[in-house]
């Protein structure tokens, strides 16, 4: 992740001689899931954080973000008892982003998460499972972007490539996406 903000630190001070940057702030939320559990349903998490776009060419823009997110997802399948998973990351999107008019865009790249908490929440009682998940995610980013004068709708859908759990069940290994 180091590598990553290293580079494209060098990339943005290369091309800001030349090209618009625009700073701000993105807040919003996000609906969850998670494959490989069965009769999981999607959570409300929330993202926020610093958000940076450089104009390449006239209709081509990068676009990155450093967000704060909470993802995961929840179930009532256990006999009579709520279960709940909570995700905390830190994700770092790089987007490369096509408008394709004057307030419409799209928008596609990767995303690397750093995993910082994980809790499993069981009709109340909570237990730290950090230990239990992969520290880093990655995966993919497709986007639409409306923008308004100050504030823009963004509207995105990320896969992960990355197993996060492994689960020992009786064929081996059970991949779990989010």
């Amino acid at each position: 992740m180091r590598k990553a903000l290293i580079i494209l630190t060098a990339l943005f001070l290369a091309t800001t001689s030349y090209a618009q940057v625009r700073f701000g702030l993105k807040a919003g939320g996000n609906l969850a899931n998670m494959d490989g559990f069965d009769k999981t349903k999607m959570k409300l998490g929330l993202s926020a954080g610093p958000a940076l776009q450089v104009k390449l060419a006239n209709v081509l823009f990068l676009q990155t973000e450093l967000l704060y997110s909470i993802k995961g997802t929840r179930s009532d399948s256990m006999q009579n008892a709520n279960a709940k998973l909570d995700l905390n990351y830190i994700n770092l999107p790089i987007l490369i982003g096509y408008r394709l008019a004057p307030n419409f865009s799209i928008k596609l790249g990767p995303e690397i998460g750093r995993l910082l908490s994980a809790k499993s929440e069981i009709d109340g009682n909570t237990t730290d499972i950090t230990d239990f998940y992969q520290s880093f995610d990655f995966g993919a980013d497709l986007g639409l972007a409306y923008s308004f004068k100050k504030i823009a709708l963004d509207l995105r859908y990320n896969y992960g490539f990355k197993d996060l759990l492994e689960r020992a069940n009786g064929n081996g290994q059970e991949e779990t996406k989010m």
